[in-house]
């Protein structure tokens, strides 16, 4: 291929890929070995530059969510497990008493 079927080519992929394609690129791929061998690896080579900025992002948001969790004070926490100092500890716990079951039926026949 010559130099300027290779721009030419990367115009197109460009023009793909806003949504704007030119028919006669199609044509000239779909009769063209070799045009249609370089468009297949500008196409790979433009998802693996997409996967690796995917990767990229992903890395940079989890480093910063490690840091986060690592700069976390363990007093933050602290305050929810224990119990405040101007409640008493009665009402936070759980009733032991059995819970009260009335027949409803009883009373309609009343």
């Amino acid at each position: 291929m010559t130099p300027e079927e290779t721009h030419a080519l990367i115009d197109h992929l460009d023009e793909n890929r806003t949504g704007k394609p030119s028919g006669e690129m199609e044509k000239f791929i779909a009769g063209n070995a070799d045009a249609a061998q370089e468009w297949y690896c500008m196409n790979i080579a433009l998802d693996a530059i997409r996967n690796a900025g995917l990767h990229e992002q992903v890395a940079a948001i989890r480093e910063s969510l490690q840091t986060e969790q690592e700069n976390k004070e363990p007093a933050v926490t602290d305050q929810y497990i224990a119990a405040p100092v101007n409640k008493s500890t009665a009402a936070q716990q759980p009733s032991t008493r059995p819970a009260i079951v009335r027949n409803i039926g009883g009373y309609g026949l009343r």
